[in-house]
């Protein structure tokens, strides 16, 4: 009886290995596009573009390596690599692929090509621990947790995993996207050289204060989004793009806004003049309280830029800045304020608004 047990038990012991190993290697092609799947890595060769319904997107939630072969550069479908769950390691033989991937797991990241081209907005919501450039030549340069161009002008990415101070040299005039997302840095000193800080850039960082240098001029959508610690923006500069739009140069993508949005421990926070305030930049800041535009602001949108923030205020709007009715989510809360005689003061009669009108001298 014992025999034919243990006989038993290896047939299905036999037959569960087979299936496993049938299941674990897998390939076809679609549109210019090959796959693999073996053993947890994922080999996507081609020139594009990515389908979401092509058949390799089965294996997604269990791949832990990809690897990318190819050209990708299709931004229509920037995040159709982003649900992997699982992933761990990512590798480029390829100059470039646009996608931005939502695995928190990912820590590495390795680049085969001549010419690669890194983006660390893709890995926003995750942290990379290690990225490797296999050609000696490449335009990358890392000095301690800091990665930059070789010229020095371009801090791309922090591979820091600790809470620690940093200190961004002098002159570097861009930080890039994603460079700081999710780290746990406990404060940053920006330099005087900065011109720009780039989508995502500081994304659900650890930060609990920071102060934008006079030199920098644009800051890019979510760029502070989900800074539930930080408590203090000081802007040293008089006019700040804030980035509303980013387009292909065929005009067919774009996002925008998200600049401080759910920043929860925001109070109070006085902004410098911009053509353009978007739309969302403190969505979801449940403890603000006051907001003052800069004195040159052009236009204020009104497309959920307070929404949810359920304790502010007051809101200074400047003279001459266009905006509409529908700015202030809580008129009852809300007082807007304003210089007397100023047209901002006429809109606010003009829409009922609860507003407070004081001298200009």
């Amino acid at each position: 009886m014992r025999k034919w047990t243990v006989l038993i038990l290896t047939i299905i012991l036999t037959a569960l290995l087979i299936s496993c190993a049938i299941a674990q290697t897998d390939s076809g092609e679609r549109g210019g596009v090959a796959w693999t799947y073996e053993n947890g890595v994922l080999t996507l060769k081609g020139e594009g573009p990515l389908r979401s319904d092509d058949t390799w997107t089965k294996y997604m939630k269990k791949a832990k390596q990809l690897v990318l072969e190819g050209s990708f550069p299709d931004r229509v479908n920037w995040d159709v690599l982003s649900h992997f769950p699982a992933l761990t390691k990512v590798i480029y033989n390829t100059d470039f692929c646009w996608s931005s991937f939502q695995g928190k797991k990912i820590k590495e990241a390795v680049y085969t090509s001549e010419n690669p081209v890194f983006i660390g907005g893709a890995y926003f919501l995750s942290r990379l621990e290690t990225i490797t450039f296999e050609n000696p030549e490449a335009d990358y340069l890392q000095e301690g947790n800091l990665l930059f161009n070789r010229a020095k002008t371009t801090l791309y990415y922090y591979l820091g995993t600790k809470a620690e101070d940093v200190v961004v040299p002098e002159g570097i005039e861009i930080i890039g996207e994603g460079a700081f997302a999710n780290s746990k840095i406990k404060s940053i000193q920006l330099p005087s050289t900065l011109k720009e800080i780039r989508s995502e850039a500081f994304y659900r960082c650890a930060i609990k204060s920071v102060t934008i240098p006079a030199s920098c001029c644009r800051i890019g959508e979510s760029a502070f989004r989900g800074c539930t610690a930080l408590k203090e923006i000081v802007f040293q500069g008089d006019h700040m793009e804030f980035s509303a739009e980013e387009y292909t140069s065929d005009g067919s993508w774009f996002r925008g806004g998200f600049t401080f949005a759910e920043c929860t421990a925001l109070k109070e926070i006085s902004l410098p003049s911009s053509d353009l305030i978007e739309s969302s930049m403190f969505l979801g800041c449940k403890n603000l309280e006051k907001v003052a535009f800069g004195e040159e602001t052009k236009q204020i949108s009104s497309s959920q830029l307070f929404l949810n923030c359920k304790k502010l205020k007051a809101v200074y709007i400047p003279d001459d800045a266009e905006f509409d009715s529908q700015i202030i989510p809580n008129i009852k809360k809300t007082k807007i304020l304003c210089h007397e005689g100023s047209s901002t003061e006429e809109k606010a009669k003009y829409y009922g608004l609860n507003y407070e009108a004081v001298s200009s001298d």
